[in-house]
């Protein structure tokens, strides 16, 4: 198991992480194997060490269409808006429930491009401001804990409420 790095080290990599802009996403359809590949190149910077989990697999994947958190692939290739709303939930699944992100997600359908850029901005002032947080002494554990929790009911708050089935 790789050592964790040090507040230092993170703080570092959070200013020097750029997510993918919109134009840098494959604009051909790639296949699941190839999706995979490009799920696991951009998200394992930050994803937790020691962690023997695949940050994605196909199963999963398969789950969020049937799910119809992410559309449905064009004849088995998966496009750039896929890819888009791919990076966002696996970045947003650490912190919320699979249907608050299949809301925050059909918000962002409308126009996947605004919504994934947006997303990119809010990361990036997000990974500044942790990594600010880092350079003091008085940031600790416990205190970065208890933020991510209440942002994350902050977020829950914040979205669109969930849709009645249409059976019911």
């Amino acid at each position: 198991m790789e050592p964790l790095p040090t507040r230092q080290t993170l703080a570092e990599q959070m200013l020097a992480y750029q997510p993918p802009a919109w134009d840098a996403l494959p604009d051909l359809g790639l296949y699941m194997d190839q999706v995979i590949t490009f799920l696991e190149r951009q998200l394992s910077p930050f994803h937790p060490l020691g962690i023997k989990d695949r940050i994605i697999t196909p199963a999963m994947i398969n789950n969020y269409v049937k799910m119809r958190v992410i559309p449905r692939p064009v004849s088995k290739k998966y496009e750039r808006g896929h890819l888009a709303a791919l990076l966002m939930l696996c970045t947003l699944k650490q912190v919320l429930p699979m249907d608050a992100i299949g809301r925050l997600l059909a918000n962002q359908s409308e126009d996947i491009r605004v919504g994934y850029e947006a997303f990119c901005a809010q990361q990036r002032a997000a990974f500044r401001q942790v990594s600010a947080a880092l350079a003091s002494v008085e940031t600790d554990a416990l205190g970065c804990a208890v933020q991510a929790s209440a942002l994350c009911l902050a977020a829950e708050t914040l979205l669109p409420p969930a849709r009645e089935p249409e059976n019911a």
